[in-house]
């Protein structure tokens, strides 16, 4: 489907550094191991190694306690987000209900760079909570993954993250979330 007919534009006309794609589509979910068997033993999909789990550490006050995985549907990913501590993503979930496309999560090779290219637009980058985005809180602890948000207003109801993926040796984000031009 479309996303062959993307990874065949790739090939001849890579995407560069300045460019972003959409790395992965996160669902909000009430019980990740469940959902994620619906995925893996009934769909046949595989399921990336790594996991996200917030909790250890009780780290990122903002978004609240969560687990996640990420599930390779062929070409885009989906994250399966559960969330376990009160925050902006459990709220969400109670909002929402299970099952819910919380958002679109679209890579960038630099955060800050894109920040600074959406302010010179007009455009304000905000963190999750919709406070002014800031290099200091918008970093994912302990993976380094770094994220900042549009503002509601101008996204047309959809919840667009914009991450830049972290280091090699600590990121969450699954390997093939870099455009193939682009050195791992």
């Amino acid at each position: 489907g479309l996303i062959n007919i993307r990874d065949e534009q790739w090939k001849s006309q890579p995407a560069t550094a300045e460019e972003p794609w959409v790395d992965h589509l996160a669902v909000w979910v009430e019980d990740m191991e469940a959902t994620a068997s619906f995925y893996t033993s009934i769909l046949g999909m595989k399921r990336y190694e790594k996991e996200i789990d917030t909790t250890i550490n009780n780290e990122n006050e903002k978004l609240g306690g969560f687990k996640a995985c990420f599930i390779d549907c062929g070409g885009v990913w989906l994250e399966l987000v559960q969330p376990i501590g009160e925050g902006a993503l459990m709220d969400t979930l109670r909002e929402k209900g299970d099952g819910y496309l919380g958002e679109m999560c679209v890579g960038v090779k630099d955060l800050d760079a894109y920040v600074e290219n959406m302010k010179a637009k007009g455009i304000q980058m905000v963190n999750i909570d919709g406070s002014p985005v800031d290099s200091k809180n918008s970093v994912l602890q302990p993976h380094g993954e770094k994220m900042a948000y549009f503002p509601a207003e101008i996204t047309c109801g959809m919840v667009v993250e914009v991450v830049q993926p972290g280091p090699n040796e600590t990121r969450c984000l699954p390997p093939r979330s870099f455009p193939p031009t682009w050195s791992e």
